[in-house]
């Protein structure tokens, strides 16, 4: 066998050898990129289930935001009512306003009373 036949069968055995590595390679970060793909979709899976129940709580914690908005609201009409009525006889005690017209007459006809008792001024 002639040195260029050995060396031509030893650049063919590095080929094949070569080849193999590579198809090995290839199985390899195959099975790397499954692997890497299965954590992927289980770790989409897990974020859409936790924002999905994200969700879910923020459309309770809305729902319990307006009932007590409009809860204080209703309070509030109630404390400016009761505010409003207590207010309101105190504005009319002492006047005029609330007296009918015979009540106006006789205040108005009746002489004042005397300061002094028995009479005398």
């Amino acid at each position: 066998m002639s040195a260029e036949a050995a060396a031509g069968g030893g650049v063919e055995a590095a080929a094949r050898r070569l080849d193999e590595a590579l198809a090995r390679l290839a199985r390899r970060l195959g099975a790397v990129d499954l692997q890497a793909g299965a954590r992927a979709a289980g770790e989409r899976d897990r974020l859409a289930a936790e924002l999905d129940g994200a969700r879910g709580r923020e459309r309770m914690l809305e729902a319990m935001a307006s009932e007590a908005s409009a809860a204080l609201g209703r309070a509030a009409d109630e404390v400016r009512a009761a505010l409003q009525a207590e207010a309101e006889p105190a504005a009319g005690e002492g006047s005029d306003e609330n007296m009918d017209e015979d009540e106006l007459v006789l205040v108005l006809t009746d002489p004042a009373p005397d300061p002094k008792p028995g009479g005398a001024r």
